[in-house]
């Protein structure tokens, strides 16, 4: 259904899948006259996570890094990143009337159904605790995590 109902499919994804091309390989199984315009910026992330920045700037940056998305009109947008539904309405500011696909949804029920098959699930009425582990031991991105948490 996603394939068959549109014509131009703009994808918004890291710069490593970008580069193996399996948005575009996949979706042109389905329909090969479907167009697929595929964006990465090593900026986006810093953007979305941009602790501080009001608004207006993380528009300012959003508009500024997909400037050549607004050329390509797109009718729907592939969130290819868990960063990118954070800004889903400011990409919406910007490209204007376009459907969106965002696969968090799915991928938290992924993760639930392996937490539960591996017994992981907290069933008690006691809190949890949340421990942030980041490769980078950064300081910086755990007061973000916690930041978004909270939202």
């Amino acid at each position: 259904e996603l394939v068959s109902n549109y014509k131009r499919i703009g994808v918004f994804a890291t710069e490593a899948t970008i580069k193996s091309g399996k948005y575009s390989e996949e979706l042109k199984k389905y329909n090969s006259n479907i167009q697929v315009r595929e964006l990465a910026s090593k900026n986006w992330v810093s953007i979305v996570e941009g602790v501080g920045k009001d608004i207006e700037d993380k528009r300012l940056c959003i508009k500024d890094e997909i400037a050549k998305m607004l050329e390509f009109k797109p009718d729907k947008i592939i969130l290819g990143c868990t960063h990118y539904p954070l800004v889903q309405n400011e990409i919406a500011e910007v490209l204007g009337d376009v459907q969106f696909f965002n696969g968090s949804p799915n991928l938290a029920k992924h993760l639930k159904e392996v937490l539960e098959e591996k017994g992981l699930i907290n069933t008690s009425n006691q809190k949890g605790t949340i421990e942030f582990i980041d490769s980078s031991n950064s300081e910086l991105k755990e007061k973000r995590f916690f930041e978004y948490l909270k939202k």
